[in-house]
């Protein structure tokens, strides 16, 4: 069942000085604007965020959920999945300094996206191998997924019929941890709209990279001034990633493996 939908970017009509540069560059035209009244069309919207990124007055921003996540962490254990970009972000931060600074903030284990990116990444490769005439539309970007379906819905066939590496790894985090709540971690916006839409709950909740900060901030943690421990949670992520290919040893013994589907 998929959740209730919100408005992922909200706006703030005081602080609009009806330049209309948003409007110029929303591509699907989603932005209203009256004398009184800035608004996101939702049902128009797909998460793009050009109008965040367009608004010089910073009257947009994508939805403001960290007080939801800090629910979610109060009442069960909560991991953490860091897309690949947080190196860029915290550039000169060593994995093990975010992995501890995210545990101290109250994650109960952090992960990356190296399996589920192996596994999609396979997916696509013997999608595309067989024999077919009908062009595929890579499904990993949420806002592309939405425009498709809102926009050429005579194209929605061509969408490839796989998961994002998101939603891949929340399935693996759950089926290996059991019971626990999943957090993405990355840079997109977009991503919010995607969990909304799945079926399956793969993940709870997205951070933005952005919010991360303000958590991290708002608490004094410096990722830099962390040292990572050991203990003997379980682990998904680098440690089972191999240059000869797809780790497919973990799943080999898995009773459940046919949750762990690549399928949207």
């Amino acid at each position: 069942m998929e959740r209730t939908k919100t408005n992922i970017i909200e706006a703030t009509a005081s602080i609009c000085q009806h330049c209309y540069e948003c409007v110029r560059k929303c591509p699907v035209k989603a932005i209203k604007i009256t004398d009184s009244e800035l608004e996101v069309v939702g049902d128009r919207c797909i998460a793009c965020g050009a109008c965040v990124v367009a608004c010089t007055q910073k009257a947009f921003r994508s939805r403001d959920n960290i007080g939801e996540i800090k629910e979610l962490m109060a009442k069960k254990d909560v991991v953490a999945v860091t897309a690949p970009e947080i190196d860029a972000v915290f550039s000169g931060t060593s994995r093990s300094q975010l992995r501890a600074a995210l545990m101290e903030l109250g994650f109960y284990a952090v992960e990356d996206m190296v399996i589920a990116e192996e596994m999609v990444a396979m997916a696509y490769s013997e999608l595309l191998s067989r024999d077919t005439d009908r062009p595929v539309i890579r499904s990993t970007c949420p806002s592309i997924v939405a425009f498709v379906e809102k926009y050429k819905p005579e194209m929605v066939r061509n969408l490839a019929p796989i998961a994002s590496p998101m939603i891949v790894q929340g399935r693996l985090v759950k089926l290996l941890y059991g019971d626990v709540a999943v957090v993405f971690i990355g840079p997109c916006i977009a991503k919010q709209s995607e969990i909304e839409r799945d079926p399956g709950d793969a993940v709870d909740q997205v951070l933005t990279f952005d919010r991360l900060v303000n958590m991290f901030k708002e608490v004094d943690i410096d990722p830099g001034n962390y040292q990572v421990e050991d203990d003997d949670r379980p682990v998904v992520g680098r440690v089972f990633s191999t240059p000869g290919g797809f780790p497919v040893n973990i799943l080999e013994n898995s009773s459940e493996k046919d949750r762990l589907m690549i399928s949207r």
